[in-house]
């Protein structure tokens, strides 16, 4: 329960980045009202306000710093795409108040929910001390220490399994950042969650070196945190196009480690115009991935050592095809005409291996027409095809290498009893 309240308290905490807010329509302004009162109900006056949308899947982030009225209210006029405020899976909201003399105050809600008015009431401030220590033991002064973010942004996969230290994010946040002192020691402004539950989430660094992320629920008057640095490890090489070899200016590349044994940081480069990339500062795992992607292009992902800096890495980034294709019974071998079978193309992103991380196989599903056709969208190159339902079950899967230019196949499957 702690653990889940953490990761979701981090999730508000750990997007404070500045990147560009690009919308290909027209956006909709939509005001947020709110108001901050405080522990003893009265309004709290000249809170800073952040408020922040996120649009799912997307990385792309708006923020707009308010400050609240006499009455503790504050407005802020944000713009989603016409419609987004609808849909229950479009984006996130996040609040972030800030008041001298009070703990933070982190709030993540659905889009919808922004446009709701609520009260929010802060708590008494409280510090969040540790000391930063070396393989050695020994102290290690002028070490980077940041609130971590423990959830990403989105549950479409698009941030791994842990977030981003704000330091990252270039954004110069004081009460969620500073430095250890000449005997490593440090302390950070207190955070509350939206449920008011102290927590606090810490990663350190310094030059060749990173923590893993501590992930307890800090209580005020808590014992100090101790954070031990390792030597870090890093990955550099490209991204390409499978088919013609030419490098992918652009993808966007994370490192994945197993679940449990996480990398911990979330870098997000992008390849440059030789379609190089280079991640730094991650901490020594058990086994370690990267993965590349690209709009238009299916996913990619290859295993790395996790033991020590890796260079020359290759990612391939395979187009999309198209399988069209019918029903079939295995028994009779006749067409069948069926609506509603479920149908489908599962293909590998990378060499899939008895022990898979947690990077997904790339999938689509499709019901097929009243005439049993369908049509799906999978990677060239090697592709799984299952179908069931409407009382029949899936046989064994078809296998189909599947050229630019797509695939027609023809899909089995039994009655249920047969």
């Amino acid at each position: 329960m702690r653990q889940r309240h953490a990761a979701r308290i981090g999730c508000a905490l750990g997007v404070l980045l500045t990147v560009g807010w690009t919308v290909a329509v027209r956006a909709e302004p939509v005001t947020v009202g709110w108001k901050i009162l405080l522990p003893d109900g009265k309004p709290a006056v000249g809170a800073k306000v952040l408020v922040r949308v996120v649009r799912k899947g997307r990385m792309e982030v708006k923020d707009t710093w308010v400050e609240t009225g006499a009455d503790g209210a504050f407005s802020a006029d944000v713009e989603v795409e016409p419609g987004a405020w609808d849909e229950p899976d479009a984006g996130y909201g996040f609040l972030m108040i800030d008041m001298p003399g009070h703990a933070l105050l982190a709030w993540d809600l659905p889009y919808g929910n922004m446009r709701k008015p609520s009260e929010v009431k802060l708590s008494p401030e409280f510090e969040i001390t540790g000391q930063v220590v070396g393989p050695d033991g020994q102290p290690v002064p002028d070490a980077d220490v940041a609130v971590l973010h423990l959830k990403p942004m989105s549950m479409d996969g698009a941030a791994g399994a842990w977030g981003l230290t704000v330091p990252r994010w270039k954004v110069d946040y004081p009460p969620l950042i500073t430095k250890a002192g000449a005997d490593g020691t440090f302390k950070l402004r207190g955070i509350v969650g939206d449920n008011a539950v102290p927590w606090a989430g810490v990663v350190t660094s310094a030059p060749g070196l990173v923590s893993y992320p501590s992930e307890s629920a800090v209580q005020p008057g808590a014992a100090p945190l101790k954070l031990s640095l390792k030597p870090s490890l890093s990955v550099a090489g490209a991204v390409v196009h499978a088919l013609t070899g030419q490098p992918v200016s652009g993808a966007r590349v994370r490192p994945v480690a197993y679940s449990g044994d996480q990398a911990a940081t979330r870098a997000f480069p992008q390849t440059d115009a030789q379609g190089h990339f280079e991640i730094a500062g991650l901490y020594p795992v058990e086994r370690l991935c990267v993965e590349a992607t690209y709009p238009d292009l299916a996913k990619a992902w290859v295993e790395v050592s996790a033991k020590e800096s890796s260079k020359d890495v290759v990612l391939k980034l395979r187009p999309w095809a198209t399988i069209t294709g019918h029903l079939v019974d295995q028994d009779t071998g006749q067409a069948l005409a069926l609506a509603g079978v479920l149908v489908c193309v599962t293909w590998d992103p990378g060499q899939q291996e008895e022990r898979t991380p947690f990077i997904a196989p790339g999938r689509e599903r499709i019901q097929t027409d009243a005439e049993g056709k369908f049509t799906l969208r999978t990677a060239v190159g090697e592709t799984k095809i299952t179908a069931s339902g409407q009382q029949y079950r899936e046989v064994s899967p078809i296998i189909v290498g599947v050229p630019p230019e797509g695939a027609d196949v023809t899909v089995p499957v039994r009655k249920q009893g047969r």
